[in-house]
């Protein structure tokens, strides 16, 4: 099976069918979930380009094991920022560690999450993320509220406040008509926060007798959220009763009595002056419930590890680094690297699939604090990337000058910047013509090379022996077999000097006239003597 083309191995997630869909409406925004977290506001992003070049999307659906869109939310803000502080990497790590040891636990917690997998808790994010506003009119409710309830006794005293009674019921309904609809849509989301506080003590519970760094954290904020638990029942709530002659009669009595209007104006004007609690038991529950779905997904890989991180030297080491998104995908290595590299090999044969598994292990080392790989010693970097190109009709950029636009902009960016950068790119234009594009590929990758850690992948083997000083070769090969190719996606030292791409169009059954002719201009030309390195690699003729 092909690393370039592998099957995607997608772990549904563990909620409801509008929590799934509102997932996958902003499942390609690497800032989605940070409406949130304060701390990761302050943390650099993973800029969109790399995000959607290592399928960033892909891998966080693929780590995701969380019970609830909580933890969904919480995971997929994580892998988008880089985190700079060492303690939170640390405590990041500590809590997958601990979740690996109590299997019983996860069992307690996904219990105590269960409400928050309904319909009704994944309103949450966007309640919170649009603060509810306060109703202005909520004292005269309370009032008039309190008047329908009081007046039935002094009819006992005077019967006139019969006359009373129905006039306060009658402005009681206009009040309902007028101010009802509105207070009931901002009382959609209230079930999911209400929901959400009567789970932070069932969470607590779950979670005792245990390490946990966030016990401590949750035990202060459900404290902090007791009153407002108090004041928000979800039974109380507009529409959650069941239907039927209940809610009728409900109904009936809450027009008159404004009863419910009081209480969900109560609720409304809480939430608004308590959103900051809100939001972060929002947050706490949610890094709870991805890091324990983290810790269930790494265990499914065949290894994973604790990234060093050399803040010197420029030199990287990763031994056994995995693509998440390959079935069972295979390890590989490179040891003490001092200089950027250079990927040659036949089509097909690894080179994208190692470049983004690269990438993404090192936004998970930055991010998580874990990497897919039995040993991995990187420096601190942002992470930019250049795999996919597009051309644009509309704005006039042929394919070739969107990629070198798209490069200037990223040169750019970098210089400006003090961080340090780690550059991917896969073949780098590709949509000019040999000459130019050796030379122009030699210049550019000189430069970044000089001042940045960089990965590149090429089919001009001219590029191994003019970018020598500053690169290091390295090759995926295969084998071609009865017009079938095989490949066993493992990186070597050197340069692959074969070629399969015709032996791939006889594979795809095109006409033997048109593969041959081919075959036969191929063997034809002679590339001039190079001191090239070789590479264990042959393929059968066509």
């Amino acid at each position: 099976m092909s690393q370039n083309n592998p099957n995607i191995l997608y772990v549904g997630l563990m909620m409801s069918e509008s929590a799934k869909n509102y997932w996958s409406s902003v499942a390609n925004a690497p800032s989605r979930g940070l409406l949130f977290d304060s701390h990761l506001e302050s943390c650099s992003v993973v800029d969109l380009r790399t995000w959607i070049d290592l399928e960033m999307s892909s891998v966080a659906s693929r780590l995701d094991m969380s019970f609830t869109s909580l933890g969904s939310f919480y995971l997929h803000a994580l892998l988008s920022k880089y985190e700079r502080s060492q303690e939170r990497l640390t405590a990041n790590v500590k809590s997958i560690q601990i979740w690996s040891l109590f299997p019983k636990v996860r069992a307690s917690f996904g219990l105590a999450v269960e409400r928050l997998k309904s319909n009704e808790a994944a309103s949450i994010a966007e309640c919170l993320a649009h603060p509810i506003k306060p109703v202005r009119l909520h004292r005269l409710f309370y009032a008039m509220s309190i008047l329908s309830l009081l007046a039935p006794l002094l009819c006992f005293v005077n019967p006139f406040f019969l006359l009373v009674i129905f006039a306060i019921w009658v402005i009681n309904c206009g009040i309902t008509w007028h101010y009802g609809f509105a207070v009931r849509a901002q009382c959609s989301g209230l079930v999911g926060i209400a929901i959400l506080l009567q789970s932070g003590p069932k969470v607590l519970e779950a979670l005792q007798n245990t390490s946990f760094p966030e016990v401590e954290q949750l035990s202060i904020l459900n404290k902090e959220c007791r009153p407002l638990r108090r004041k928000i029942s979800y039974m109380l709530l507009p529409g959650y009763t069941q239907d039927g002659l209940l809610r009728i009669f409900i109904d009936f009595i809450n027009t008159i009595s404004l009863l419910e209007l009081s209480l969900s104006c109560r609720a409304i004007n809480s939430v608004h002056r308590e959103t900051s609690v809100c939001v972060r038991l929002f947050n706490l529950i949610g890094r709870i419930d991805a890091l324990q779905g983290l810790s269930a997904t790494l265990s499914t890989f065949p290894h994973y590890c604790i990234p060093l991180f050399d803040g010197n030297a420029r030199g990287f080491q990763m031994e056994n680094v995995l693509h998440p998104l390959v079935k069972d995908p295979v390890p590989n290595t490179i040891r003490e690297a001092d200089k950027s590299v250079i990927l040659t090999g036949m089509n097909m044969s690894g080179k994208t699939t190692f470049l983004k598994a690269i990438g993404i292990n090192a936004i998970l080392a930055q991010t998580v604090g874990v990497a897919l790989a039995s040993k991995l010693c990187i420096q601190r970097v942002v992470v930019k990337t250049l795999i996919n190109r597009s051309d644009s009709v509309v704005g006039g950029r042929s394919h070739y000058f969107s990629e070198v636009c798209d490069l200037l902009e990223m040169l750019n960016a970098a210089s400006s910047d003090a961080g340090k950068h780690f550059f991917l790119f896969d073949e780098l234009f590709r949509g000019t013509n040999t000459v130019d594009r050796i030379a122009a590929s030699k210049a550019v990758l000189d430069y970044f090379a000089k001042r940045f850690t960089t990965f590149s992948s090429s089919h001009d083997l001219e590029l191994v022996s003019l970018l020598a000083d500053s690169f290091e070769p390295y090759n995926f090969v295969g084998i071609v077999y009865d017009n079938e190719v095989k490949f066993d996606y493992k990186i070597r030292p050197g340069v692959c000097r074969e070629r399969n791409a015709i032996n791939l169009m006889v594979s795809a059954g095109y006409p033997s006239e048109i593969t041959t002719a081919a075959a036969h201009l191929a063997s034809q030309h002679t590339m001039a003597s190079e001191d090239w390195s070789t590479c264990q690699a042959f393929s059968v003729s066509v």
